[in-house]
């Protein structure tokens, strides 16, 4: 059957899948910046425009911010983690040297978004190239697990699908989530990789991974030490120190982000410039399962089906119940 061949061959599945995020971007894709996606765009101009992680100059698109850029220290900074901003700079560059149009004030969509329809689209391409890289990593991760072909394909399909991951991607592509589950993913992919092969390379492109992931959003500092947690049980003493190794780039990267914008090497925009502070008495984790409105349970019946599965999993293959709850603890918080 017509059917059967389609679902068997992985290249016309791919073509489907980028046909689907290119359909889906024309039709409900949103190419423009609002509320924390201008924390990651200011940090992706500033880079362009100012080599810098801040600008030392009120930009034009000031009066569209929201709440997540301010006046510190004599510049223009975001409350925000670097990582996104860093993903997001390419495509501002290369929108930049194809057409920068215009100002505020002779360009309509300038004036209405605060930025160019170009910076826009380029956030929205980066979005789906990501994402769809995930998908495949995603699959190819369960394959290497030992999965059938279909058995990975439904479980990657239903899983991105049911979920808010699909959504991001076309009406919220400026935000961390896309991002976020690419580097996730692929440092458990690489973690995969090691407990298969044994090969230290592998933990430390983990690290590497879980690294940047931190820098898009520093919770995620839960499965990386989920990772080391592991390695340790079992002793592989050289993979954690690799795996540690590989943190170290973004590591360094983050504390400079953080000196350049709030004049300390460990501290957080939300503290340093809102005053804020991370509250267990404000995490209301049930409400990532029951809420009416994003709750997992109620949002897709399907978790109920990936929590029986995680279950499962955790009494018959350690590495992918540590795998899945990875993905959920990150996801939660």
């Amino acid at each position: 059957m017509l059917l059967n061949r389609i679902i068997d061959s992985p290249r016309k599945l791919l073509f489907i899948v980028v046909s689907l995020f290119v359909s889906l971007s024309f039709i409900s894709g949103v190419p423009f910046i609002y509320s924390d996606g201008y924390c990651y765009y200011h940090i992706a101009r500033s880079i362009h425009d100012h080599s810098s992680f801040v600008s030392p100059y009120q930009p034009e698109y000031f009066d569209y911010k929201g709440h997540v850029i301010e006046e510190y220290r004599g510049n223009h900074a975001t409350v925000c983690s670097p990582g996104t901003g860093m993903i997001l700079y390419p495509g501002i560059t290369i929108s930049k040297l194809l057409f920068n149009e215009g100002t505020i004030y002779d360009d309509y969509f300038k004036a209405f978004n605060g930025h160019s329809f170009t910076d826009g689209l380029s956030v929205l391409v980066t979005a789906n190239v990501f994402a769809i890289a995930t998908i495949i990593l995603l699959y190819k991760l369960l394959r290497e697990g030992g999965f059938s072909h279909r058995v990975a394909l439904i479980s990657t399909a239903g899983g991105y699908l049911s979920s808010y991951a699909f959504w991001y991607v076309f009406l919220q592509p400026s935000y961390t989530h896309t991002y976020e589950l690419f580097m996730v993913t692929l440092s458990i992919f690489f973690f995969q990789r090691y407990t298969l092969s044994k090969q230290n390379k592998h933990a430390l492109f983990a690290g590497l991974a879980i690294g940047f992931a931190f820098m898009i959003r520093p919770l995620a500092v839960v499965p990386g030490g989920l990772f080391i947690l592991t390695l340790l049980y079992k002793r592989n003493f050289k993979a954690t120190l690799l795996l540690i190794l590989g943190t170290v780039p973004s590591g360094l990267l983050w504390m400079l982000y953080n000196f350049v914008s709030y004049g300390n090497l460990i501290s957080s925009g939300y503290k340093e410039i809102r005053g804020e502070h991370f509250t267990l008495s404000e995490f209301n984790a049930h409400n990532v399962l029951l809420s009416a409105e994003r709750g997992w349970l109620i949002y897709s019946p399907l978790f109920f089906i990936a929590v029986a599965g995680l279950l499962i999993l955790v009494k018959r293959k350690h590495f992918f119940g540590l795998a899945g709850l990875a993905f959920v603890l990150i996801t939660a918080i």
